[in-house]
């Protein structure tokens, strides 16, 4: 379930946890990150940065993302802004449905960073979202800029601050710094200045430590101890991650995307889900209670005059006849298109192949799969989601892919067929025109570069395809047959009869 970080952070305060707070990026490492939360039954916050989201994270599509992908699980998901510093982009991810934005101004004098936060604050709480704030400055691992207590969170300022600002969770410098740290060199974290934090803001309040990868599992214990209630990781996290597509790849002389993202995700789920503090694997875990008000059962309620104004109509029989419109609308709209689809079949099966190339099966495989994950996507929904919803297993799944990807090869290659012997030729225009149609400005520009990399040839192929297709459809007699009409035919056929 989606919430809010304030809550869960309140609550980790209160009962003496951490809720891990890995950067998501994208929808492999969230899908990766959930599914190891809900085996735990731990709450997790994802993370996502202002870099990650100019790279790839778009917040009006990230959080519906995150949000279809929370619902059904078991365990509390709050979506966070990382280091946040422009109040535009803070604004941006607040209104996308962030339920929590980090204000960092922590690089600013004292006086400016509450200024910046109480500004944050003020949009945030109108909005229903949280703030982490920082205090104190958080370094750069490589440059071992975390290790001077100058640079440390102050405990009178850390009152000041909160008090001030008015902020749900403080983010304080007690030696972590962000990145990978030198080899073999453990941080020595200031426990002693994180208990006076703690015990000056109170209990309840939340401390948020950043910097948490390759920080030490002792150092995590004891952080969490002295009062910290989430950590922040993206170092170790990404190097998980990494590491497995690796070795994906020297394993496999012929590389799967589908395959390769499901080997990351699996990696990324073990490396989330344990980590060992002296040879022990240990979780956390986060209790919910849930109330039950109600039990409700949707009712179809029965078609007449009062349900069909409730949708803008006179009474039923201007209903049936907008709905009568529309369908045969529908029908002209989807009739050709149904029509080229049953014709490019029929060719796939005439053609005289036993077996299609492999490696050109693979390609159209790739492309399939990229376009599945990519609806997907757009949809806030995981490739884990759907085949859950409809009970499939991913080896079926992508048995069944591998049988679409020999289909079209077969299909493509039977239109190529037909090109050739039809002797169709595709010109520079109609290259050009395939370009302006997907909106490229410098057309010529677009050209030369596709020319230059040797992908020209993918585009005339296409062309030469549709113009092999529209040959068909101009040439050949297509019965496409009313489906729903025939059974309702049959139906009254059947009720007569009885």
């Amino acid at each position: 379930m989606y919430v809010s970080m304030r809550e869960m952070l309140q609550h980790a305060s209160i009962n003496h946890y951490a809720i891990p707070a890995p950067n998501c990026p994208d929808l492999n490492m969230v899908r990766a990150a959930l599914a190891a939360a809900e085996t735990e039954k731990s709450a997790l916050i994802i993370d996502v940065s202002p870099r990650q989201i100019r790279m790839n994270a778009i917040p009006e599509a990230f959080v519906p993302m995150v949000e279809a992908l929370a619902e059904p699980l078991n365990v509390p998901v709050a979506l966070n802004l990382d280091h946040g510093a422009e109040f535009e982009d803070i604004c941006r991810c607040i209104k996308a449905g962030f339920s929590s934005v980090m204000c960092d101004a922590s690089s600013l004098p004292f006086e400016e960073n509450i200024r910046r936060v109480q500004q944050v604050v003020a949009f945030a709480h109108a909005h229903g979202a949280s703030v982490e704030a920082e205090l104190g400055h958080v370094g750069q691992a490589a440059d071992g800029d975390g290790r001077s207590d100058d640079m440390y969170t102050k405990v009178e300022m850390a009152v000041e601050f909160v008090e001030r600002t008015g902020c749900d969770a403080l983010a304080v410098a007690i030696g972590t710094a962000h990145g990978k740290y030198p080899a073999d060199y453990v941080p020595t974290l200031d426990f002693g200045r994180l208990a006076e934090i703690k015990e000056a803001l109170g209990e309840d309040y939340p401390l948020v430590l950043h910097g948490g990868s390759g920080a030490g599992d002792d150092n995590f214990r004891r952080a969490v101890e002295g009062g910290i209630n989430k950590v922040n990781l993206w170092t170790d996290y990404s190097a998980a991650y990494v590491s497995a597509l690796r070795e994906y790849m020297a394993e496999n002389e012929r590389p799967d995307y589908l395959l390769l993202s499901v080997a990351a995700e699996e990696k990324a789920i073990e490396w989330t889900r344990t980590h060992e503090h002296e040879g022990e694997e240990h979780s956390h875990t986060f209790s919910v209670k849930v109330k039950l008000n109600a039990i409700k059962k949707a009712v179809t309620p029965e078609l007449d005059d009062e349900v069909a104004k409730k949708y803008g109509y006179d009474d039923v029989a201007s209903f049936r006849d907008a709905v009568k419109e529309e369908i045969e609308g529908d029908k002209k709209t989807s009739l050709p298109n149904l029509k080229e689809d049953r014709l490019v079949e029929a060719v796939g099966k005439l053609l005289k192949l036993e077996t299609v190339p492999e490696e050109y099966q693979n390609e159209i495989f790739n492309e399939l799969a990229s376009e599945f994950l990519g609806r997907l996507q757009s949809q806030g929904a995981s490739l884990d989601m759907y085949l859950r919803a409809r009970g499939v297993k991913t080896d079926d799944f992508i048995a069944d892919l591998r049988v679409q990807a020999e289909e079209r090869a077969r299909q493509s290659l039977a239109l190529d067929s037909l090109a050739a012997k039809l002797g169709v030729e595709v010109s520079e225009d109609e290259v050009r025109e395939e370009f302006e149609k997907a909106g490229v400005e410098d057309v010529d520009a677009s050209v030369e570069q596709w020319r230059s990399e040797g992908r020209l040839p993918a585009i005339r192929d296409s062309i030469r395809r549709t113009k092999a297709l529209n040959w068909l459809v101009d040439n050949c007699k297509v019965n496409i047959v009313d489906e729903v009409a025939e059974r309702s035919a049959e139906g009254e056929k059947d009720a007569d009869a009885e």
